[in-house]
């Protein structure tokens, strides 16, 4: 079963490439895969095309978003799960 989409607490992102570590963020999944999260210190922004780990609570369970790609750098930035880029 996909990640529910809507509003995430408790977010932590964490490069498994690049830069950009961001805990206890907020963020936000759509319909079409992205996962917009935030907010990001401007010393510390994610790298576009690299890859990160992203875990977030929502309606109280934890959901994982392993492996995504950020698409996206800034004080809010985008990842996307390379799967569902085909």
């Amino acid at each position: 079963m996909p990640n529910p989409e809507g509003y995430y607490t408790q977010v932590t992102v964490t490069p498994i490439q690049g830069q950009g570590m961001l805990s206890d963020g907020t963020g936000t999944y759509s319909s079409f895969g992205v996962f917009s999260a935030g907010t990001f210190d401007s010393r510390d922004l994610p790298t576009v095309d690299q890859y990160y780990n992203i875990s977030g609570w929502h309606d109280g369970q934890r959901y994982l978003f392993p492996g995504v790609r950020c698409v996206h750098s800034g004080p809010t930035s985008d990842f996307k799960d390379p799967a569902r880029e085909r």
